[in-house]
């Protein structure tokens, strides 16, 4: 029996290793609020102290974390990854963090003896109930043939770019673009409202024309009912797209859709929408239209 570690078990996190405890993987597992691991826990999961105890005597150690400081601090210190790590076990980083941060993980792991892959997804829990998940991977190829089984209990598409920073980048670009995709969809939803038409046919023909994209599919009916859990939520895309804005900088590649985006971000979280689901943004916009203040309960 393959034991795997998973370190940050929240929406994403909890719904992956939900599938890999299906397929039969041990898992032991840590979060820093340990009660949202339960349900987890009921399933079998051993709940571990600390990042150190989920990666110690594990093969495979995973973690999904919101960003480049929580990386940083799951993997340092007397309790973090690195201290559990064994020298032939391989650590898997699916977060979304920036290629500085990534690259900052795999050294510290090499360090420890551990070989060390980016791979970053794309998805929701939508994509990884049907496992249908997409993993863009960087780093050691050999790396990656070894733990492509435990990949394909999660996911059906893996690509290995090249080297973690690419690995990173490769997922900022992708995300770069859906919250310019959730606020046009958004504003053509109220477009359609003003003239009359409901809210809900509007959605509908919206993701039966040409516009639909996979991740409006599932997102776009969220403007009409929200998951009770956010998937992805505004304070999260506020953050991808900073990242990519500041990578595009570096570069000097001006970033239109972004330059967009980001205010509508900035004023949607302003307006209290920060933790919720990205689709919220349509009830920011609509609360920015009719100028009047946001209801307490969105």
């Amino acid at each position: 029996m393959v034991t795997v570690g998973f370190v940050g078990l929240g929406v994403m996190g909890e719904s992956i290793a939900r599938r890999l405890l299906g397929a039969g993987y041990v898992v032991q597992g840590f979060n820093r609020t340990a009660a949202k691991a339960a349900g987890l826990v009921e399933l079998g999961m051993t709940l571990a102290p600390t990042a150190r105890a989920a990666a110690q005597g594990a093969s495979v150690v995973f973690s999904m974390v919101s960003d480049g400081a929580a990386l940083a601090a799951v993997c340092a210190g007397d309790d973090g990854i690195l201290a559990g790590l064994r020298s032939e076990s391989i650590y898997v980083d699916l977060s979304t963090v920036g290629p500085e941060a990534s690259e900052a993980a795999r050294l510290a792991a090499e360090d420890s003896g551990a070989r060390f892959l980016a791979a970053p997804v794309s998805g929701s829990v939508a994509t990884i109930r049907e496992g249908r998940l997409s993993f863009m991977v960087g780093g050691e190829a050999e790396a990656l043939e070894e733990v492509r089984p435990v990949l394909l209990e999660i996911g059906s598409s893996i690509v290995h770019v090249g080297t973690v920073q690419q690995a990173a980048a490769m997922k900022l670009a992708v995300n770069l673009s859906i919250a310019a995709q959730v606020i046009a969809f958004s504003e053509g939803v109220l477009l359609a409202e003003r003239y009359g038409i409901e809210a809900a046919q509007a959605v509908d023909i919206l993701l039966g024309s040409v516009v639909a994209s996979p991740m409006l599919a599932y997102r776009g009916p969220f403007l009409l009912n929200p998951p009770e859990v956010p998937w992805f939520t505004v304070a999260l895309a506020r953050k991808d797209l900073a990242i990519a804005r500041d990578m595009a900088d570096r570069v000097s590649l001006p970033l239109w859709s972004a330059a967009v985006a980001a205010p509508v971000l900035a004023a949607s979280q302003a307006l209290g929408f920060g933790q919720d689901e990205l689709a919220s943004v349509g009830h920011a916009l609509r609360v920015m239209s009719d100028g009047r203040p946001p209801d307490p309960d969105h």
